[in-house]
């Protein structure tokens, strides 16, 4: 019964966002007690906490970006769309393109960038991002690097990853369903 409801939700959340989830549903058959921490961790990936939408999307889309899976940066896409962020502002994220950006989409990117690149900037967006949002905001904009790395690390490790379409021809295609 519990194997139905969490296939069930998986389901649901692929549907609402046209996302293939095989392979979570897949991780239900196989091994129940690790589909439930990933339900858990699904949830705590969708929770911007403390910090305003154009932040937090701004260093998941980063993240996700330089993950490199093309349906996980589709589905962030989408994403962001829906929590109000425009398609300039999306298409300007995904081409580094910031200098007419909000100040908080600006932050989020370059903040995300450093940690992924482990550049020498690390500790000044951090603490920008503290004394803007405290320690939890800190949390959060930490959690959402995190997460925009995790599926796509994750469907690698399972040989199912499939890399990003150029990212040109993501903006084309820029599908925010709504």
């Amino acid at each position: 019964m519990m194997k139905h409801l969490y296939k069930k939700k998986m389901q649901d959340f692929g549907d609402e966002y046209n996302y293939d989830v095989s392979y979570m549903t897949e991780l239900v058959d196989i091994y129940y007690e690790k589909a439930t921490l990933l339900a858990k961790a699904m949830e705590l990936g969708g929770h911007n906490g403390h910090l305003p939408q154009e932040l937090y999307h701004s260093i998941k889309l980063r993240s996700m970006q330089v993950a490199d899976c093309g349906p996980c940066l589709q589905l962030s896409i989408t994403m962001a769309g829906r929590a109000g962020l425009s398609k300039e502002m999306i298409a300007a994220i995904l081409k580094g393109d910031l200098q007419d950006m909000p100040r908080f989409v600006q932050l989020g990117w370059n903040y995300a960038d450093a940690i992924l690149n482990r550049t020498d900037k690390i500790d000044e967006y951090c603490r920008e991002i503290e004394i803007e949002f405290g320690k939890r905001g800190l949390w959060d904009a930490s959690l959402a690097v995190v997460y925009g790395q995790f599926y796509p690390i994750l469907k690698r490790g399972l040989g199912i990853a499939q890399s990003c379409s150029p990212v040109s021809v993501l903006l084309e295609d820029l599908a925010v369903a709504g």
